[in-house]
């Protein structure tokens, strides 16, 4: 930056025939922007590196604050290991909720009420908004590489502008899928190796078991997981029902869960919202897709219906009515009930109503009505 400024700033070579300075050259800031400025204009923010400015501004105080509350008081109150207060509050932000660890001081159990009303509102919104941020990162990064595929197999799309307009939603669906799927699979997969049979530690360990190989540990009653129990308690642990039958047994696999409890959950409830969205774009254009075809091919039944007043044409009302409700903007009770409430009031059926007919309908008089609209 000092070298570009400085060729920038200095005068030419005295030994040179210059011809006077422009607007521009003498004042840089005038017309033409300078290469800081222009950089500094078009330079984009990566993800990654918006994600780290929020998490290190004042914002990440309050959360972190609050979740190292409650870890210093289940600490306080029930003396359990350091990394077990940190694997009960994951549960307690994420809602899951296993039922492994359980409060059973009475000043932790007011001190819990308290902070859970009252915090955990806060604290639950601040993980979310961090976890999204990571999982966008995730998911637009998995985006850009299927636009890069699609662009090399596609002759049609050249650019990823192309491929985003064209597989935009598709891609949006296939890279939130295949984080989610990641995330689910790799979790069970890890639990299934790792903790394939546990004697725990701790406060839950198994009393006289060894879980020096398998068949031992099976023998000595240790915990079992197999691929069913590891993707069961997987997918019961993302979408927070946590039953508590399975959950991590061994002190890393207390430590990955933490971790993997909070991204997973922000990752499978952004899964849902995307699914959700997706299915309901499809059924509303499907339902757009069968009223164009029904408005491209009218019959003479279907004219005969929508032409209530059957003199042979449409007028814009009865063609407005209409498309309401093939569009499935209104039902076709609420136009039935509209259309016997104008036909209350057109009393001479001539499909059209002026103030004085209004007002008899509501037993008001015109000039009445007309003082209070000017009021």
């Amino acid at each position: 930056f000092g070298g570009e400024y400085y060729l920038a700033s200095s005068g030419p070579p005295m030994d040179r025939p210059q011809a006077p300075p422009s607007k521009t050259e003498a004042d840089p800031g005038i017309g033409e922007r300078t290469p800081l400025l222009e950089k500094a204009r078009t330079s984009k923010v990566s993800p990654l590196r918006s994600l780290w400015n929020f998490c290190t501004s004042l914002n990440a105080i309050l959360p972190v604050a609050l979740f190292f509350l409650g870890v210093l008081a289940l600490r306080y109150f029930e003396a359990w290991p350091m990394l077990t207060c940190i694997y009960v509050m994951a549960q307690i932000v994420t809602t899951i909720g296993y039922g492994d660890f359980t409060v059973t001081s009475p000043a932790a159990k007011i001190f819990l009420s308290v902070y859970v009303c009252v915090t955990l509102i806060v604290l639950a919104y601040y993980i979310n908004a961090y976890m999204s941020k990571v999982v966008l990162w995730h998911r637009d990064t998995l985006r850009s590489h299927l636009r890069s595929v699609e662009i090399w197999a596609d002759n049609s799309v050249s650019d990823q502008e192309q491929a985003a307009k064209k597989y935009g939603r598709i891609n949006e669906v296939a890279a939130i899928s295949m984080l989610f799927s990641a995330v689910l699979f790799g979790g069970a997969a890890f639990f299934r190796y790792y903790e394939h049979c546990s004697c725990s530690y701790g406060l839950q360990s198994v009393p006289d078991c060894n879980d020096s190989d398998f068949e031992t540990c099976v023998a000595s009653g240790g915990f079992v997981k197999d691929w069913v129990d590891s993707i069961y308690m997987a997918i019961i642990t993302l979408s927070t029902i946590g039953f508590g039958d399975f959950q991590p047994r061994t002190y890393w696999g207390r430590v990955f869960g933490v971790t993997w409890m909070i991204f997973g959950v922000a990752t499978t409830g952004m899964f849902l919202s995307t699914m959700t969205n997706y299915f309901y774009e499809r059924e509303h254009r499907s339902r757009f897709a069968t009223a164009d075809e029904v408005l491209s091919h009218l019959d003479p039944s279907v004219f005969a219906k929508i032409d209530r007043d059957g003199n042979g044409s449409l007028s814009r009302g009865e063609f407005l009515a209409f498309i309401l409700v093939k569009y499935g903007v209104v039902d076709k009770e609420l136009m039935d009930e509209v259309n016997t409430m104008y036909d209350r009031l057109d009393v001479t059926a001539r499909e059209s109503v002026d103030l004085a007919q209004v007002a008899s309908a509501r037993n008001i008089a015109p000039e009445s009505s007309s003082r209070s609209d000017q009021v």
